[in-house]
């Protein structure tokens, strides 16, 4: 017989379960409404269950949920031209990704490949997602010491240089 499949405890749970949401509103199993603060997660910036944010969803997941970026999209291309007229004069291109700890670790290797340079700096208290790159980046030496203990993180925690966060004189102590 097989073990039933438990979550990883990877967030400290807090004592409370969300079943509904619906605007800036969510209610746990006993009815009690909550006004949402919480945007830890950047994912519902709009709110929740918005009937227009209901219904686009819905529209496109009865045509396509998802496909390859290696094949045209109309929902993509959509998307680019309107990114393209909210985005400052000079910014031409876009890279989708899953996560904001894929978009770090992007960011991080494509200012690396356009500068040349190799040292990247972070910062103590921050914390940047899950990924190797954006482990070794954290703030925290129980988070960067986790990605050292792999080889790709090894080589990149070589590069890395972390300082105190609102401290201009550790980061020029740093740097001369």
């Amino acid at each position: 017989m097989l073990s039933p499949l438990v979550e990883m405890p990877v967030y400290s749970r807090w004592p409370l379960e969300i079943v509904r949401a619906s605007g800036s509103y969510l209610w746990d199993r006993a009815g009690r409404r909550y006004l949402d603060f919480y945007a830890g997660h950047a994912v519902a910036g709009s709110g929740h269950c918005h009937p227009r944010v209901v219904a686009a969803i819905r529209e496109q997941a009865e045509k396509l949920i998802f496909y390859s970026s290696a094949l045209p999209c109309e929902a993509r291309e959509r998307l680019l031209r309107v990114l393209g007229t909210l985005t400052p004069p000079g910014l031409t291109r876009a890279f989708f990704v899953n996560s904001g700890a894929e978009a770090n670790e992007q960011a991080l290797a494509l200012a690396r490949r356009r500068t040349g340079r190799s040292r990247i700096v972070g910062f103590e208290g921050a914390f940047h997602g899950r990924t190797l790159a954006t482990l070794v980046l954290a703030g925290s030496e129980h988070y960067r010491n986790l990605a050292r203990a792999g080889a790709a993180g090894r080589v990149l925690a070589e590069h890395v240089r972390c300082l105190p966060w609102n401290d201009p004189e550790a980061a020029r102590a740093r740097f001369r």
